[in-house]
């Protein structure tokens, strides 16, 4: 068995021969201009093809094994562990950082969860997004955790998830404020490593519990400590 190098992903063999594509860390798709010029540098110097994906990323396609340690040096990055049964970059929008439409900080936000959860081992993958308005930029309702910012306050969405058996979350909080939705994201991903099983999806194991009993397990003293009852109704429409 072949030893895929550390920090890369094997594309499509053609012919026989491998190569491989290694993707650096930008929170939120949001960089500047140095670290650019370094990226194009390096793609350059290698004869990548360089990829903007769909996760706020930018990827360097079409290194050989012997060529991606190196890239990382000369990018002067260390690759984050992201794949396999982990939690993803988190999404984010700019928000009222710097976006006209945005209700609420998600920058601020989406870089807390970051900084706490990215690279996290669970019992399956886990993708997070965060948006600062209703449209819902970076799709929170397909994700496993998704928030969505409103004038009076973020709205927590849990147990979406898409790919080939999409599905959409549901809200199980709203009006919440940024303390609130870390504190009750944590209360979540504790209940998840404990009880999630390999290969289960966070929507997944909702459903085996069942909603209701998973929210009386989740919305426990502490959660209601710290956020009252109200926020945990059911909104219409």
């Amino acid at each position: 068995m072949i030893q895929l190098p550390q920090g890369a992903n094997l594309q499509r063999i053609k012919n026989g021969k491998r190569s491989y594509a290694i993707t650096p860390h930008i929170s939120g798709g949001l960089t500047n201009a140095k670290t650019l010029k370094k990226i194009a540098e390096v793609a350059e110097k290698y004869d990548c093809i360089i990829k903007v994906t769909s996760g706020q990323q930018i990827m360097l396609i079409g290194l050989e094994a012997e060529q991606v340690e190196q890239a990382w040096e000369d990018l002067g990055m260390k690759s984050k562990d992201k794949s396999g049964l982990r939690c993803r970059g988190i999404r984010f929008c700019p928000g009222t950082s710097f976006c006209k439409r945005g209700k609420a900080d998600s920058v601020k936000l989406g870089m807390a969860l970051e900084n706490k959860y990215l690279g996290m081992e669970l019992p399956s993958r886990m993708k997070m997004a965060v948006s600062g308005c209703h449209l819902s930029c970076t799709a929170p309702a397909i994700r496993d955790i998704g928030v969505i910012g409103h004038e009076e306050g973020f709205e927590l969405r849990i147990g979406g998830a898409g790919g080939h058996n999409p599905s959409l979350a549901k809200t199980i909080a709203h009006q919440l404020s940024h303390e609130q939705v870390l504190l009750f994201v944590e209360k979540i991903m504790d209940y998840y490593k404990e009880e999630g099983k390999v290969g289960e999806r966070l929507g997944e194991m909702i459903d085996r519990i069942g909603w209701e009993e998973f929210k009386e397990i989740v919305i426990d003293e502490k959660v209601k400590n710290q956020i009252r009852m109200e926020h945990f109704e059911e909104l219409e429409g």
